[in-house]
């Protein structure tokens, strides 16, 4: 019967060894649990802060870069209004030259014509 109550004795302290190693274990896993949880969360967190901030960061680049599509779309109006004067300009500029000459020879021959008017009123009149 000594045996028997030894040997009882025994097993239960192996039982209460083993509960309680599942205990600790149990404990372990729940406080690993909610280490992992508290990990998790944080890490959830900031990716959400990650995502929304490249969002903002996102729609901040698209104002921008409306803005300066606006204002290029702008530049390029003015260019080409300036461009557009800078050709009619010189064609106005050519045409200007081509009736300075013309009007340059005009009055060469005027001045022809009054040379030879002049030559021959003086050797008709003998002056």
């Amino acid at each position: 019967m000594a045996r028997k109550k030894q040997k009882q004795q025994v097993r239960a302290e192996y039982f209460s060894k083993l509960e309680e190693e599942e205990t600790k274990g149990s404990q372990l896993i729940s406080r690993l649990r909610g280490v992992l949880e508290k990990v998790h969360i944080a890490l959830d967190a900031d990716t959400r802060n990650f995502l929304n901030a490249h969002q903002h960061h996102v729609k901040e680049k698209q104002k921008l870069h409306d803005e300066l599509k606006v204002r290029d779309e702008a530049m390029q109006k003015i260019l080409q209004a300036q461009l557009d004067h800078i050709r009619k300009s010189t064609d106005r500029i050519r045409a200007l030259k081509i009736r300075l000459r013309e009007s340059q020879k005009m009055l060469g021959r005027r001045v022809s014509d009054l040379d030879n008017e002049h030559a021959f009123f003086l050797n008709a009149f003998n002056l």
